[in-house]
C-alpha cells in the first residue's frame, strides 16, 4: 500500500515552518522513503520564507469545478512515478493551505479518494486546528503584514469566519483517515514542537537540530501590527507595503504572550460560532489535546507586552530604516510625519488603556 499525506494547514498553524523544514530536508526524507515533491517556491522555502507549499498544483486541480477522473488519475499517477525516480518511495507528502480552500468541494475530494483507491494509495489528511480567537487575530495580522490592510480588528471581525465548512468537507469524505490536532496543545507539550510532531505522523526519524525549530512567518505584537497598519495608510505602493511587512517580521522579536480579547468581540464570535465550535471540540477525530476553542481567556496584565520604552525604540528604528530606504520616495513625506508622531503617541495610549482596564483593550487596536 502506498500513502499520500495531505497537509492542509489550517492557516496560521505553523504551515510555513513545516514547509521550510520539508524543503530543506528533502534528501533526508527520501532516506525514510518519503518523497516531498519539488516546487518552484523551494528557493523561498529553504530561505525560511512563507510559500504556498508544494501542494498548490493539486489544490488548483481540486478547486476546478469541472475536474474529471481522468485528469485526477493522470496527476496522481505521475506523482508516484516521480517518487519512484528518486527512491522506492511508498509515501508522498504534499503540503498547502490552499488545499483547505472553501472551493475544494466534497465532489472533488471524493473523486480524489476514489482515484487513489483504484491505485492502491491510502490518503491520510493532516490538519492542525487553532483556537478561534488566536486564529482570527493571526489571520488579521497576516493581512496587515502582507496585503496592506488598513482597517482595524473591529471591522475585520465582522467578516471573519472560521473554516468550519472545510473541516466538514474533509471529515465527510475521509472520515477516519483525517487527523485533527490542536495546534496550541502540540506546541505546548511536544518535546520537539510542531515539526517533531509532524514528522511522527509521516513516520520520519530525522534528527532535529536547533535550526530546524526556528520560527517562520513569526507573529508580531499588537503594537507592531498597528504600526504596520498605520504605515499602510501612508504608503501609496502596495508592493512597498509588503516589503515593509517582511522587514518588520525580520526586525521585531516574535510575540508569544497571551492575547487580550475585548469582551464585546469575544461575544460576537461566541454567539456566531458556538454550535460549530462545540461540534469541533467534541469531534471524535481530534487525536491530541482538547481544542478549547471557545474557552474564556484569562485577563492577566503581566502576560502583555507593556514595555513602552522598548516599543518606542523599536518604532524609531523602523521609521529610520524606512526613511533611509532607497524606496523612501514612495512615501508621502507630510503624511508620514503625521503618522510617525501618531505611532509614537500610540504606545502611551495603549499602555494607559491596558493598565486602567478600560474596556480591556482589544488584541488589535482600539485607540
Amino acid at each position: 500500500m502506498n500513502f499520500l499525506f495531505l497537509h492542509i494547514g489550517l492557516g496560521k498553524t505553523g504551515t510555513s515552518a513545516i514547509q521550510s523544514f520539508l524543503a530543506i530536508n528533502r534528501s533526508k526524507l527520501l532516506e525514510d522513503s518519503i518523497y516531498y515533491p519539488f516546487s518552484e517556491k523551494d528557493v523561498a522555502a529553504v530561505d525560511y520564507k512563507p510559500t504556498g507549499g508544494n501542494g498548490l498544483e493539486l489544490a488548483q486541480m481540486l478547486m476546478n469545478s469541472n475536474l474529471t477522473e481522468d485528469v485526477c488519475l493522470s496527476f496522481i499517477s505521475q506523482l508516484f512515478r516521480d517518487a519512484e525516480k528518486f527512491s522506492n518511495s511508498l509515501k508522498v507528502c504534499l503540503s498547502a493551505e490552499k488545499l483547505a480552500n472553501p472551493n475544494v468541494t466534497k465532489k472533488s475530494l471524493s473523486l480524489l479518494k476514489n482515484v487513489c483507491s483504484k491505485l492502491s494509495i491510502e490518503i491520510r489528511v493532516i490538519c492542525y486546528l487553532r483556537n478561534v480567537f488566536d486564529h482570527a487575530w493571526a489571520t488579521y495580522e497576516q493581512q496587515v503584514k502582507r496585503t496592506g490592510r488598513t482597517n482595524m480588528f473591529d471591522d475585520f471581525i465582522d467578516s471573519y469566519g472560521y473554516p468550519f465548512d472545510v473541516i466538514g468537507n474533509y471529515s465527510a469524505i475521509f472520515q477516519t483517515n483525517i487527523m485533527f490536532f490542536s495546534y496550541e496543545h502540540v506546541c505546548l507539550v511536544e518535546k520537539n514542537g510542531l515539526i517533531g510532531h509532524f514528522l511522527g505522523l509521516i513516520s520520519s526519524d530525522i534528527f532535529l537540530g536547533p535550526d530546524d525549530l526556528r520560527i517562520v512567518n513569526k507573529s508580531l505584537s499588537p503594537e507592531c501590527i498597528d504600526l504596520k497598519r498605520l504605515i499602510n495608510l501612508c504608503v501609496d505602493n502596495l508592493e512597498f507595503a509588503k516589503i515593509i511587512g517582511s522587514e518588520m517580521s525580520e526586525f521585531f522579536r516574535p510575540f508569544t504572550d497571551k492575547m487580550w480579547v475585548r469582551e464585546d468581540l469575544y461575544n460576537v464570535i461566541q454567539q456566531r460560532h458556538y454550535a460549530q465550535l462545540q461540534d469541533v471540540e467534541d469531534h471524535e477525530l481530534v487525536r491530541l489535546g482538547r481544542l478549547s476553542m471557545h474557552t474564556d481567556y484569562r485577563w492577566v496584565i503581566d502576560s502583555i507586552l507593556l514595555d513602552q520604552t522598548a516599543f518606542k525604540e523599536s518604532v524609531n528604528q523602523v521609521v529610520a530604516d524606512i526613511e533611509h530606504s532607497s524606496l523612501s520616495g514612495v512615501l508621502s513625506r507630510p503624511r508620514f510625519s503625521i503618522v510617525k508622531q501618531s505611532i509614537l503617541d500610540l504606545s502611551t495610549t495603549w499602555k494607559s488603556d491596558v493598565l486602567s482596564g478600560n474596556s480591556l483593550t482589544c488584541i488589535a487596536s482600539i485607540y
